[in-house]
């Protein structure tokens, strides 16, 4: 359960998500060391910033009544948090930094 922004991403930005996974792919498939055979490559459609991590999916699966119980909860947190005066409001502007490698994933880092 993720809390997110700039979901989905301008196209530009999905245009070059596209073209890296291209050239990933396409490197691995003649690089001495390819990706692992568990490795995914997700598509541009589902990247994302991610503000803050609720429950990591790594918990498991939320299904019925719990994943109900869950987004309750955390509503709740969202809206009296909105309500403070100092929560902000308006647009603002994400940049991408290079994308790196941590653990099992490739990360891009925004400022």
């Amino acid at each position: 359960l993720l809390l997110v922004c700039s979901w989905p991403m301008p196209p530009a930005v999905r245009e070059q998500a596209l073209a890296f996974a291209a050239a990933l792919t396409a490197e691995t498939q003649h690089a001495a060391q390819p990706l692992p055979a568990g490795a995914y490559v997700y598509p541009p459609s589902t990247l994302h910033c991610t503000v803050a991590t609720l429950r990591p999916f790594t918990a498991g699966p939320l299904v019925g009544s719990r994943r109900d119980e869950e987004l309750d909860r955390w509503r709740s947190v969202l809206t009296s948090a909105r309500q403070d005066p100092d929560w902000p409001s308006g647009h603002f502007r994400l940049r991408m930094r290079q994308p790196t490698l941590e653990g099992a994933a490739g990360i891009f880092r925004y400022d």
